[in-house]
């Protein structure tokens, strides 16, 4: 009696190649790949932030832009296990298991037509050949949304075809499906249409008798209008938005100078297929072969084979995709990609298991004769093939998990000496309270590691006692850290008595803090903390008592505020320039106050120029203003950001301003200014893509010149307090002379708009006979940016009568108006006008 087994026998040969895949996919993981790299986090924090009530979104803006299916579905898995590492990265091993079935009975489906007996082993070899793909395996164990587009792809190719040869509505419908979805994968499936289109021309243009041809066309028109109307909602996110659309593509289109630049991108394109493969460490082995080492057995006899065959459509299709989805190679930088390219992984493995199929039946026909047709293959030569199949798996086993995980250089580019420091810093937070550097904390590896340990909160009033302070040494090894400056803004780390942990944000410290953070923080000899391989990585100093610190936490407002909104992007929320009174030779920070209003990534460069009261430039720097990370982690919290200007040796005695602007770095276009002081920027003026803020001042003996020679006080509507004029010595006498006046005013509060200052010259009568009107500094600084508190000296310059003055008494008066309305302020006492002196001219 036969006896019956449990699986049917396909079951029992396609499922060990399953587990085996699955086993290769969840071993050691997450601890393989270390660490968690930039976007693994920030694909994480994402879906955590959608546990946390944050918008469910049809496209991610951030980070160059991100289809959402990754993110909704990795949201679940963190529900589920929490915000760490294997959370984010457990999608990958499941979407990368799965998509063995699928390219199993896609590669079925494809050759179901065809009657030759070889062609039954075709689906379980090209299952193995995915199942142990070093390519594939590295995209299947991180938190990278391009895992999905081999999944969607092989499903939306088996779907298409059976609803072509079956001539089935239903799978019709499902590959519009399929085709729709899976543009909410991975930017390169936008090339997937062109798949169809192009197989239908030509098949069309080989075979246009062919009674096949109107049901392809019908099936392509089925599969195109499901598809658009499930494209249809991201498609009028893009419309409304291009930029979203080919922002990434934009970034990473090759652009060829030259022919010979042209002919040597090809060529590394083409050497995909032989001995290339993607530099990157976060995607693979540098110097090993994309493909495998011993693809090229089965894959270049595959391609040859297909080639002669190609009027039969399964052969036609397989070309016809290979190459389209190819395309990402051709036209971006670098050529060789996993990310981009991953598309083509279930055609490559049909086409190496066709080519591995073709080899053994030459092998067959070349040695074995004498042997009957229908029996079994040649021991050898099935032998053989299970050997070329075990040996890649062995190479595989070994190039990953021995050679690419155990490399210094994929330690790095997981940035994992950052999630390494980031548990030191946890575990730290037990003893006493732990103050970061803020670059370090907005990263989104750190935010991501902390979600469910630290909330951010405001600070209380009072900090105080012993905290641990970290620096991180110039060649820090943690990766997308924004530079940090010397002594920048801090994340104040600390533990509740219920065990829960909180954050506290500072601002950059000002000039007290700067020298205690100099002079006794920075001074203790630290505790050095090294990464695996022995490097430097931080320095950890106890300090004593916080309290000379606590003020940059409980008082983190700007002491100069500002509204200015850029573009919608970022606005300037206030700033601080420290020392306001600097001696030449010397450096002078400038700290900016940000308010993020996207989630867009902020590609624009930063410029800051010192200038001086006529708007002369005298120095200048441009950089990065700051990591769209920085603001996009802490969405309801300002983010400030510090920047060292140098003043020069030969630099005169005066009143400076920096002026500051934003431009893009590939076309030098600026970002224009929406919005200052919450009004809107009158569109019909010349565009303001600068602005100016100070006000500083150089002295060379150290004197302040904000000190007026002859105090007065005039409060001006209690916005502007005038505390004293500087006058020169006497009157002029001499016709066409002009008199000079500097003011010494006090802001008391924001003023609302720019007011025009008025200096009027008035003789006995009350009569107006010298006169000048302005705003401070002829525009650069108006009132508009005046800060309570804030000292402003100005001079101007009053023209006299070109006769000269007659004798009798002159008052000299000044105010301030509205320019627009001519409305001027008035004084607190009565009156709108201060009187600064009065003169007598015998």
């Amino acid at each position: 009696m036969k006896r019956q087994t449990l699986l049917p026998k396909q079951a029992q040969l396609l499922l060990p190649l399953i587990l085996l895949g699955f086993f290769l996919r969840v071993w050691q993981l997450p601890q393989v790949p270390p660490g968690l790299w930039y976007d693994e986090a920030y694909y994480a924090m994402d879906a955590a932030w959608l546990l946390d009530g944050g918008p469910w979104q049809l496209f991610f803006a951030g980070n160059n832009g991100r289809e959402p299916i990754f993110i909704y579905l990795q949201s679940l898995f963190i529900w589920v296990f929490g915000a760490t590492p294997l959370a984010a990265r457990l999608l990958a091993p499941l979407a990368g298991t799965l998509t063995l079935p699928l390219i199993y009975v896609l590669a079925r489906r494809l050759f179901r037509s065809n009657q030759r007996r070889m062609l039954r082993w075709l689906p379980y070899l090209a299952t193995a050949g995915l199942a142990i793909s070093f390519w594939h395996l590295g995209l299947s164990r991180g938190g990278y949304r391009g895992i999905l587009l081999p999944l969607a792809a092989a499903f939306l190719f088996y779907a298409f075809w059976r609803g072509w040869q079956a001539r089935s509505l239903k799978w019709m419908i499902l590959a519009g499906l399929a085709l729709g979805l899976s543009q909410y994968t991975y930017l390169a499936a936008r090339a997937l249409p062109l798949v169809f289109i192009l197989f239908a021309l030509i098949w069309s243009g080989l075979h246009w008798r062919d009674p096949a041809v109107k049901p392809l066309w019908f099936t392509i028109a089925v599969t195109g209008l499901v598809s658009a109307l499930i494209f249809a909602p991201l498609g009028w996110i893009f419309y409304q938005q291009p930029d979203l659309f080919s922002a990434r593509t934009g970034d990473v289109l090759f652009r060829p100078d030259t022919p010979a630049e042209l002919l040597g991108h090809l060529a590394q394109a083409i050497r995909l297929f032989i001995v290339n493969g993607d530099p990157n460490w976060r995607y693979h082995l540098p110097g090993r072969p994309m493909l495998g080492w011993l693809g090229w057995l089965g894959f270049w006899p595959g391609l040859l084979f297909a080639l002669l065959r190609l009027r039969q459509p399964a052969y036609l299709f397989l070309l016809t995709a290979l190459l389209t989805l190819y395309l990402p190679a051709l036209l971006s930088t670098p050529p060789v990609h996993a990310l981009r390219l991953s598309a083509l992984l279930p055609l490559y493995y049909i086409l190496f298991a066709l080519g591995l199929l073709e080899l053994a039946r030459w092998l067959r026909q070349r040695f074995g004769a004498g042997i009957r047709p229908v029996a079994a293959w040649p021991r050898w030569v099935v032998t053989a093939l299970m050997m070329v199949m075990l040996l890649e798996t062995s190479l595989t086993v070994y190039d990953y998990f021995v050679r690419w995980a155990g490399a210094e250089d994929t330690y790095v580019e997981y940035n994992t000496p950052l999630v390494d420091f980031v548990d030191h810093l946890v575990a730290l937070t037990g003893q006493m309270p732990v103050i970061i550097p803020l670059q370090l904390y907005v990263h989104p590896t750190t935010r991501y590691l902390l979600h469910d340990q630290f909330v951010e909160q405001p600070a209380p009033e009072r900090l105080a006692g012993p905290v641990q302070l970290v620096s991180l040494p110039d060649n820090f090894r943690m990766l997308n850290v924004a530079n940090i400056p010397e002594l920048p803004a801090f994340a104040w780390l600390a533990r509740r008595p219920d065990g829960q942990g909180v954050v506290y944000v500072s601002r950059p410290p000002r000039l007290a803090e700067q020298r205690y953070l100099r002079q006794e923080a920075l001074a203790a000899a630290p505790e050095v903390y090294r990464d695996r391989f022995g490097r430097d990585l931080a320095y950890v100093r106890r300090v004593a008592d916080a309290a000379p610190l606590a003020a940059m936490f409980t008082q983190p407002e700007p002491l100069r505020l500002t509204q200015i909104n850029w573009a919608d992007l970022a606005l300037l929320q206030g700033y601080e320039v420290s020392p306001d009174l600097v001696q030449p030779n010397r450096p002078i920070t400038l700290n900016l106050y940000w308010r993020s209003l996207t989630d867009l990534t902020f590609d624009y460069r930063l410029f800051l120029q010192i200038v001086d009261a006529a708007g002369n430039p005298i120095n200048q720097w441009e950089g990065e203003g700051f990591r769209e990370d920085m603001y996009r982690w802490r969405p309801d919290g300002i983010l400030p950001t510090q920047h060292t200007l140098w003043i020069g040796p030969e630099t005169p005695a005066g009143p400076y301003f920096i002026r500051m602007g934003f431009f893009d770095r590939h076309t030098g276009q600026r970002l224009k200014v929406k919005e200052w002081m919450n009004r809107p920027v009158d569109v019909e003026t010349p565009p303001l893509d600068q602005v100016y803020l100070g006000l500083f001042y150089v002295s060379p003996d150290g004197t302040d010149p904000r000190q007026p020679a002859t105090p007065l006080s005039a409060n001006f509507a209690e916005v502007i307090h005038l505390i004293g004029v500087t006058l020169q010595p006497s009157l002029p006498q001499n016709p066409a002379s002009k008199l000079k006046v500097t003011f010494h005013w006090q802001a008391q509060q924001p003023a609302d708009r720019a007011y025009t200052i008025f200096l009027q010259l008035l003789n006995e009568q009350g009569e107006v006979v010298g006169g000048w009107d302005s705003q401070p500094f002829n525009g650069l600084y108006p009132t508009s940016l005046w800060s309570p508190g804030e000292i402003i000296a100005d001079t101007f310059t009053l023209p006299l009568p070109e006769a000269g003055l007659p004798p009798g008494a002159y008052r000299l008066i000044s105010g301030f108006y509205d320019f627009e309305t001519g409305q001027r302020l008035p004084v607190v006492g009565g009156g709108d006008f201060a009187e600064l002196g009065s003169f007598i001219i015998r």
